[in-house]
């Protein structure tokens, strides 16, 4: 099914939230979806985290489609530049190796990230929130891989 627009896809998911009801509310309903995505992940030997990471750069890539009027003249170009990068990876993906396919990747976490930063009403809260998901990010690595931190 496509959905074309934001409320239509937040309107979808709240019908899918209020099926998955257990709770009088919907934040806890988000809470134990989300939990329980863990607990299948976790069975089926999928990664929770790679899949999130994967919604947010979906995200990212479908918002990067709004209207240029939305933004500010210093992040557009950022924006644009990650649009290009994301479109080269997906018709390239077949050519690229593995190590030009993740600067290509690269390339566009960093314009996403910058735009969302200059976009951000509150930066430093922008900034805390990046900074702990790349801490969550190392940490979960680290443990996966049973790495001590040096």
């Amino acid at each position: 099914m496509i959905v074309e627009t934001d409320d239509a896809r937040a309107a979808q998911f709240y019908v899918v939230l209020d099926e998955y009801c257990r709770h009088s509310s919907n934040d806890e309903n988000l809470i134990d979806l989300l939990a329980d995505a863990m607990y299948w992940c976790s069975r089926y030997g999928r990664s929770f985290d790679a899949a999130l990471d994967a919604a947010r750069r979906n995200f990212d890539a479908e918002t990067l489609s709004r209207p240029a009027g939305r933004r500010s003249a210093m992040s557009e170009p950022l924006f644009k530049l990650a649009e290009i990068a994301l479109d080269f990876a997906n018709e390239y993906t077949e050519v690229l190796d593995f190590e030009e396919y993740a600067t290509v990747s690269e390339i566009e976490t960093k314009m996403l990230a910058f735009g969302n930063l200059l976009e951000s009403s509150d930066r430093d809260a922008f900034l805390k929130d990046e900074l702990r998901q790349a801490t969550e990010t190392l940490a979960y690595l680290r443990h996966r891989k049973s790495i001590k931190p040096g």
